[in-house]
């Protein structure tokens, strides 16, 4: 499901909206996603509006994203991935499966968020650690 105004960015490399048979990918209004990037959803995936999404980033609700066997069973079992409204995701942000990000997040390039990410805090690293709170 794709809101209003959600812009895919695939100047430079392909943007990737991957599921399996019973997977949900739920985009909200005003969503950009910069090249490079993959989401990925066997269950559901849920961005909510006015979200940003850096270069080369990876949401996924299993561990190997993508589809993975021919039958587009995952590989792996899946939870389900949300991040809140006005959230940033900066380039090459990983997104492990049965994350949330809350609202107005921010998350520092290269990060791995494995978890929760409490609303308008500000986080980053391997596994991305708060690292303000607004």
């Amino acid at each position: 499901m794709l809101g209003s105004r959600v812009r895919l960015n695939s100047t430079w490399a392909p943007v990737e909206l991957v599921s399996g048979p019973d997977g949900v990918i739920d985009i909200g209004d005003g969503v950009f996603v910069n090249y490079g990037s993959m989401v990925s959803a066997h269950e559901r995936v849920k961005i909510g509006s006015q979200v940003m999404i850096g270069n080369y980033c990876i949401i996924a609700d299993t561990e190997i994203p993508g589809i993975g066997d021919p039958s587009g069973r995952p590989p792996t079992t899946p939870c389900p991935v949300e991040i809140g409204n006005g959230a940033w995701l900066a380039a090459r942000v990983t997104v492990l499966p049965g994350s949330r990000i809350g609202a107005g997040a921010i998350i520092a390039a290269g990060s791995v968020v494995s978890g929760e990410i409490p609303a308008g805090s500000v986080a980053g690293g391997i596994p991305a650690r708060i690292l303000r709170r607004e």
